[in-house]
């Protein structure tokens, strides 16, 4: 396998095969101390065990990182000073392969996208272009924790695209689409959201997403994360996001009894949205330049005849989906077609708009305009 389907596996969550540490053959030569021993039970990082590397990091007692402390040190004068703290071999510190050993708290897992980011940052950053939320989670949490300027800056950019405070920037890069998820034999689709650069998935990274912006307190951002939040069922909402290293994401209650509240508001402004787009725009006419009046009432009446029949339940309320094409489906002049994306356009400028305050926020910097 090449070092770059080796890398993309990687962005995909794929499991590569971790090898355990070796133990020392049997010989006449003392048998190693027992805090050596409980150190050679642990997993060794495939990607960041190097030869020359002259310190070990532990995360979470689960898994090893054989790394270059002057490349920890150039980024982060935290890690720097947690480092220098360690006890060297010679003064009966804990050591390992003749390097000072340092234990962290923090996920193996999130750790290792930290180091991929320091040592292989412009071929994490630009691989595919788009990455998964949890990686840029990771990155912005550390990169915070450790005062890791450039870190920081790269996630949270990533993450405005996403969670944006502005109409116009949600409109040009923002998409909604769905995933395919699960396991072979029980696969299944679930909503998405994409930008160039970031990919989120409303039922693992909502919640994740507001605690994460909260941590770096950015308001503008909270919002748009606690409107994914509201899209989440209920049981998850109230009990949490289970991760795959077990760490459990949950709300504050505070935001808890925000989106809750919220998700009535927003349902009735899903409703009023396809109200005001197919009844309104059929009660008032069709456009005035409109060069065949009686085929666009007619086929929006066909619209409105199968909604009424169908007595549809959105499962999910979710006004700031764009109606865009439905809309097109419909068998339009071109004039009609303009008026009626248009009036889609507004009225979910105006859900834009409202959503601070249906969410209980304040955001000053919130901006509904069409254009920046």
């Amino acid at each position: 396998m090449s070092d770059d389907e080796e890398y993309a596996k990687l962005l995909e969550g794929t499991i590569l095969e971790v090898p355990k540490a070796k133990r020392p053959r049997k010989s006449a030569e003392p048998a190693p101390e027992p805090e050596l021993v409980t150190l050679l039970k642990l997993a060794t990082s495939p990607q960041f065990w190097f030869p020359d590397g002259n310190v070990v990091v532990v995360a979470r007692d689960s898994l090893a990182f054989k790394v270059h402390r002057g490349v920890l040190a150039r980024h982060s004068a935290v890690i720097d000073n947690l480092l220098r703290a360690a006890k060297p071999p010679a003064e009966k510190g804990q050591s390992w392969d003749g390097c000072p050993v340092v234990h962290i708290p923090d996920s193996p897992k999130d750790f290792e996208w930290l180091l991929m980011a320091l040592y292989d940052g412009p071929r994490l950053f630009k691989h595919g272009g788009r990455l998964p939320f949890n990686v840029v989670a990771a990155l912005l949490e550390l990169g915070h924790k450790y005062n890791i300027e450039v870190i920081r800056q790269e996630a949270l950019s990533r993450m405005k695209t996403c969670f944006c405070h502005s109409f116009a920037t949600f409109r040009a890069s923002v998409t909604f689409g769905t995933v395919v998820r699960g396991s072979e034999g029980h696969r299944y689709a679930e909503m998405a959201l994409f930008t160039p650069v970031l990919e989120v998935i409303p039922t693992q990274d909502a919640i994740r997403a507001v605690n994460v912006i909260r941590l770096v307190k950015q308001t503008s951002m909270l919002p748009m994360a606690l409107y994914l939040c509201t899209m989440i069922p209920a049981a998850t909402l109230a009990t949490g996001v289970m991760r795959p290293d077990g760490r459990c994401d949950t709300l504050s209650q505070e935001d808890l009894i925000r989106c809750i509240d919220a998700r009535t508001t927003l349902a009735m402004r899903t409703c009023r949205k396809r109200e005001t787009i197919w009844y309104s725009r059929w009660w008032r006419g069709v456009d005035a330049m409109c060069g065949n009046s009686r085929a666009c009432r007619e086929a929006i009446a066909v619209k409105m005849k199968a909604e009424r029949e169908a007595r549809t339940i959105f499962p999910t309320a979710h006004p700031l989906a764009s109606l865009a094409p439905e809309i097109r489906t419909l068998s339009l002049c071109a004039a009609c077609l303009e008026a009626m994306l248009a009036a889609e356009v507004e009225e979910t400028r105006f859900v834009w708009e409202k959503l601070p305050a249906d969410l209980r926020l304040d955001v000053p910097e919130w901006n509904a305009a069409l254009t920046k």
